[in-house]
């Protein structure tokens, strides 16, 4: 019972960490577009 306990935290914490990656990506590229966007004027 403990060893699907582990289990289970482990896959929470995956799934959240590649959550965070993919807001940290998207948001980099929103400033990479902003940027980009004042460069151009």
């Amino acid at each position: 019972m403990f060893e699907v306990f582990v289990f289970s935290f482990i896959t929470a914490l995956m799934i959240t960490g590649f959550f965070i990656l993919f807001v940290k990506i998207s948001g980099i590229e929103k400033l990479l577009l902003e940027t980009r966007k004042e460069k151009d004027e």
